[in-house]
Parts: structure tokens; C-alpha cells; sequence
């Protein structure tokens, strides 16, 4: 049975003892559900209004709630970045979320480093099907795509997302030592029994996704 509460309360206050590791991965989940719901094949446009600004917040204010705890306008934004991406969710999540739970189930990875990792490869397999609204997540992001190229300023949204990551200490890569690379055909398959996998407005066949995979090791 689902619960359904009926009123949430946002309370800044009960978030200042999130230490920064924990912040900078919670918040990057919120921001990647406000970048899924705003490719992803069930969106419309109460989705994108919602999906949009959060990116918008938690790319301002996210760097400064890790960096110092007790910033309340920093937490209390953030409250309303998560709130906001929440509501975008409503199309459900994407493939850089089902990519993610195989890393952390195998190798033990946080909910929000997973998708620090896998952002990058799946928002460049994306982008072909999503150029217009990458570009945008672009932009919102902070990126400056004036004079380039449609497909130029599109790839900069993955760009900016391992970047942002970066910032927050999250790692954007696997490493040979630390994660089998034997694995990659079993999460590969995992991954596209996961029904996350099919709200990505680009479907991966098994193959695909053992490139993406391979892609997110920074020494394969």
C-alpha cells in the first residue's frame, strides 16, 4: 500500500545536521530529478515549470549548503529545489537513475554518487534525442551557449552536470580497482528490467548500455 501524506512541512532547521557528504549527494538526486523529469518521455508542461526552476535552485544554492551547514538561506532553498523537483518527478524517473541503483547495489556506492557517475554518459546518449531541452538545462545550469553550434550547446549540459558534481566532492568516475568491470553485463541487464530505464527519451539496447557503462570508468 502507498501512503500519502497530506500536508509536508519544510523545515530548514531540521536539515543542519546533514553532514556535507550527505547534503552534496541528496541534493544532487533532487537536481537529477528535475533534469529526468524535464527529458523524459512523460513530461508536460506543469512537469517542465517545476522541473526547470529547481534545476535553477539547487545549481545557486546546493555548493552552499555543503560548504557550510548552517547558511539557512542555503537549506532553506534547497528545501524548495528538492520540493520543486519533486513535483516534476510526477513523469517518474529516467535511465541515469536505473543505471545508477546497479552501483550502488554492487559496489555499495550513495544514492547520489551513483548518479554523479552515470550523469555524463547518459545525458551524452540523451542529447540526440533531447537537443532543444539540453540546451536549456544548459542554461539553466549557467552555461553560456550564445554563437555555438545547436549540438555544441546542447553537449554542454552534461559538461556542466560532472562539473557541478566535481564541485560537491562527488565522484564522476569508476575505477578499475574499486569496481569489477566484470559486472557491467549483469547491471546492463538489470538495468533494462528496471522500468526507469524506459522514461529516457532514448531507449539503450543491452549493448548500448555496456558502453555507458564503460564510459563512466575513467581507466577502461
Amino acid at each position: 500500500w502507498m501512503c500519502m501524506p497530506k500536508i509536508a512541512l519544510l523545515d530548514p532547521v531540521m536539515t543542519v545536521s546533514m553532514p556535507p557528504k550527505l547534503t552534496a549527494s541528496t541534493g544532487f538526486d533532487a537536481l537529477i530529478h528535475g533534469l529526468e523529469a524535464y527529458y523524459h518521455r512523460y513530461k508536460m508542461p506543469q512537469t517542465d515549470m517545476y522541473a526547470i526552476t529547481a534545476i535553477k535552485r539547487i545549481v545557486k544554492f546546493l555548493g552552499r549548503a555543503v560548504a557550510n551547514g548552517e547558511d539557512m538561506k542555503a537549506r532553506e532553498q534547497m528545501l524548495l529545489g528538492a520540493m520543486e523537483a519533486g513535483f516534476a518527478m510526477n513523469t517518474g524517473c529516467a535511465l541515469i537513475h536505473s543505471s545508477g541503483l546497479q552501483l550502488t547495489s554492487k559496489f555499495g556506492l550513495s544514492h547520489g554518487e551513483t548518479l554523479a557517475i552515470m550523469a555524463g554518459p547518459v545525458m551524452r546518449f540523451n542529447t540526440m534525442a533531447c537537443v532543444d531541452r539540453m540546451i536549456e538545462v544548459a542554461k539553466a545550469m549557467g552555461e553560456n551557449v550564445q554563437g555555438i553550434g545547436r549540438l555544441d550547446a546542447a553537449y554542454k549540459a552534461a559538461e556542466a552536470m560532472e562539473k557541478f558534481a566535481e564541485s560537491l566532492d562527488l565522484p564522476i568516475a569508476l575505477t578499475r580497482e574499486k569496481h569489477d568491470p566484470s559486472m557491467i553485463p549483469k547491471m546492463a541487464k538489470t538495468t533494462l528490467e528496471n522500468d526507469n530505464t524506459y522514461g529516457s527519451p532514448r531507449i539503450p539496447t543491452q549493448e548500448k548500455l555496456e558502453g555507458l557503462y564503460r564510459q563512466a570508468y575513467d581507466d577502461l
